[in-house]
């Protein structure tokens, strides 16, 4: 009978089936990150994200052999579309073609177009790991280099008299407007993975003053996965995720997005690390080891980070206290130099993990200690921020499944006993029809330095909320996607003096009626309250602020070779009964792949007016390794043209300028070391990437 359904869809699949080459799937990785970054208003690094799918992409996942760890690593799968895979391949066997994900509940043609790259069908058993002869000799190295400029000279980069420099040493960077990347990678299959990144941004010097040793930024990681027992063991540089991250996280993870449904943390523990945060991220060593339902997690990290300097003992060479941390990894000016790797950081934690066939359970901790002690000024919305040298978080979470219904979460406390909680569900009552529902509730004590769970808040502290999402597919090519949250604070707010409450709701329908041609409208609505002063009292007082965004954008490829796609989007910002601020973008992107694979081009025009309060953030395809959604506001027009050029096999080329173009200012950035005279602001970017 599996065969004859499979016959009768062949065709259609066939349709839509597309060649799998990398240029392809690159942009098909691009629009997953855009639907992660729809509720994104800055330019987050999502380097680990693509690399988890680049992985996939060179070593297919063999869907007869993949486990539910694995599929829940391709993060736009979500948690019910990973069950109903593993559920298929229960009932029905081995999947015997790729035809078949058809006939798996919950996925879409266009979830099919989007998986495809990703995963291989294959009857053999499972890869061994390699002889130590082959340890390192038959893998695959990738160096990569770029560099990134602005061509406009900002103030900060002015040429002066040395004797202006050293007179105000912080009005102007140290080094050049250059921003160098450089990546070396090894890996043999998923076994072995090695790496070095090394990173130098803009106004940071370069093997010369300060940093004689050329780069800022220095980072390396070795790898080894699926040796018997040990899951992993990484050495060097790596990241940690625990349960729902209400102890522990990466910054760079999933929250609110168009993909409604992917609102559960993933399972994978240890990853090595590759992005250039200079702060956010693990340095020392960390294993995980497997025996039989058993999984069982330990790391130490041990590095310095950025910090501001409060208290200084010069007889005894010694940073006592510090009054805030600094992340934003810039090196430019000697003010910042002072912060950099200032306060040292210990880090040791460890999980416990329990997988039955239906049943998950897990136990974990994490401690943390600094060299110095933080002691910032407190103001009454901070008066329950972290202050002193060390703390201490512990969990349990859970994962149960019944039938189609898939319950998680997890309950922590902190060093002061304070406690979070996170509990969903994810549920498909009929194939056509899906929900996910989450709460959450973090005390406005509950500290958890290294914590990113699901959330409105900017930390996992003073929240209480209730999330509602559904993906219905009505008709044959349309998809409803929805979601509603709403949440309060119990305490204080940056920007808010009293208790509030907000909430916000996005709709989405989307009708794709070929493989060719795609539409989607969609809606958001966020309202939530901030200061606003009364100037006869001399009072701030709650003012309700409402955000309203409006998006239709349609995408059309012709011939595999040509992409079209155009997008409208409407903002609207309004405070109280002020008068109501208005924005829009509009734009036309136009891609082109040579047949031959060696040749593509991408192309943006765009024309914008919005105020700062109704600014539009819209992601671009970038180089490899960038990660660009600017801001439109003013008014003017922004382009970008980017060429990728594969003359060879082993050889990558890529070049993009993008420029910013505004018809309301003659001055950019006034007032700033960014400040820039005239109304053009660009950037010239190259890459280059080598394979053997």
């Amino acid at each position: 009978m599996k065969k004859i359904v499979l016959f009768l869809f062949f065709c259609e699949i066939f349709c839509f089936s597309f060649a799998q080459n990398e240029t392809n799937v690159s942009n098909g990785i691009e629009n997953i990150i855009e639907d992660l970054s729809t509720n994104s208003e800055s330019e987050v690094d999502y380097t680990q994200l693509f690399d988890e799918l680049s992985d996939y992409l060179q070593n297919p996942l063999n869907l007869n052999l993949a486990s539910r760890e694995q599929l829940a690593r391709i993060r736009f799968l979500n948690e019910l579309q990973v069950e109903n895979i593993l559920n298929y391949r229960t009932e029905n066997g081995d999947f015997l073609t790729l035809y078949e994900l058809q006939l798996v509940e919950g996925l879409t043609i266009t979830d099919i177009q989007k998986l495809l790259p990703f995963v291989s069908v294959k009857t053999q058993t499972e890869m061994k790991f390699p002889s130590a002869k082959n340890l390192f000799t038959r893998g695959n190295h990738t160096i990569l280099w770029k560099t990134i400029f602005n061509i406009e000279r900002e103030k900060g980069f002015s040429e002066v008299l040395d004797s202006i420099r050293n007179e105000k040493p912080n009005n102007f960077y140290l080094g050049d407007q250059y921003r160098h990347y450089f990546r070396w990678e090894y890996r043999n299959k998923n076994f072995i993975r090695a790496g070095i990144t090394a990173e130098k941004d803009a106004g940071e010097e370069f093997f010369t003053g300060t940093q004689k040793n050329g780069f800022d930024f220095y980072s390396a990681y070795f790898q080894i996965n699926d040796f018997y027992y040990l899951k992993t063991l990484s050495l060097g540089d790596f990241e940690a995720q625990i349960g729902q991250g209400l102890i522990l996280y990466p910054a760079m993870s999933g929250g609110k997005s168009s993909m409604v449904l992917n609102i559960k943390r993933n399972e994978q523990i240890i990853t090595k690390y590759s992005s250039t945060d200079e702060n956010k991220f693990m340095r020392g060593v960390a294993t995980t080891l497997t025996f039989q339902k058993f999984k069982a997690t330990i790391f130490f990290s041990k590095k310095k980070i950025d910090g501001n300097i409060s208290l200084y003992d010069s007889l005894e060479n010694e940073i006592k206290e510090f009054s805030s941390f600094e992340n934003t990894g810039w090196h430019t000016l000697p003010k910042e130099l002072e912060t950099k790797d200032a306060i040292d950081e210990e880090i040791a934690g460890g999980n416990l993990n329990y997988r039955g066939e239906k049943f998950n359970l897990g136990f974990s901790a994490l401690h943390y200690q600094f060299g110095s002690s933080l002691k910032k000024d407190v103001a009454p919305y901070s008066q329950f921020d972290f202050q002193g040298n060390n703390g201490w978080n512990a969990s349990i979470d859970y994962q149960a499944m019944l039938k189609n219904i898939i319950f998680f979460g997890e309950a922590a406390i902190d060093k002061g006993k304070n406690p979070a909680f996170l509990n969903g569900v994810l549920l498909n009552p009929a194939p056509q029809v899906s929900f996910s529902i989450l709460h959450r509730y973090f005390d406005k004590k509950y500290l958890a330095l290294y914590g990113n769970a699901f959330k409105e808040n900017s930390k996992n502290a003073n929240e209480n909320g209730i999330y509602l999402g559904t993906e219905i597919l009505p008709y044959k090519n349309f998809k409803f996607s929805a979601y509603f949250d709403t949440y309060r604070f119990e305490w204080l707010r940056f920007q808010n003096y009293s208790p509030s409450s907000g909430f916000d709701y996005l709709t989405s329908l989307s009708f794709q009626p070929t493989r060719r041609l795609n539409m989607e409208v969609q809606w958001k609505q966020k309202v939530k309250f901030e200061n606003e002063t009364i100037d006869s009292l001399r009072i701030k007082v709650p003012s309700e602020v409402n955000r309203k965004n409006f998006r239709y954008q349609i995408a059309f490829t012709k011939n595999k070779i040509w992409k079209f796609t155009s997008r409208l989007e409407i903002s609207q910002y309004q405070k109280s009964n002020f008068t109501a601020e208005n924005g829009f973008l509009l734009y036309q992107d136009v891609a082109f792949i040579a047949e031959n694979q060696k040749f593509a081009i991408n192309f943006r025009y765009s024309v914008f007016e919005a105020t700062y309060n109704t600014r539009i953030y819209a992601y671009e395809s970038d180089i490899l390794y960038s990660f660009t959604t600017p801001a439109h506001y003013g008014k003017g027009f922004r382009t970008y043209l980017m060429f990728q050029y594969t003359p060879f096999s082993f050889f990558d080329l890529w070049i993009r300028y993008s420029m910013f173009y505004y018809t309301d200012r003659k001055v950019i950035s006034e007032g700033t070391l960014s400040e820039i005279n005239g109304n053009i602001k660009s950037d010239f970017k190259i890459e280059v990437r080598i394979k053997f």
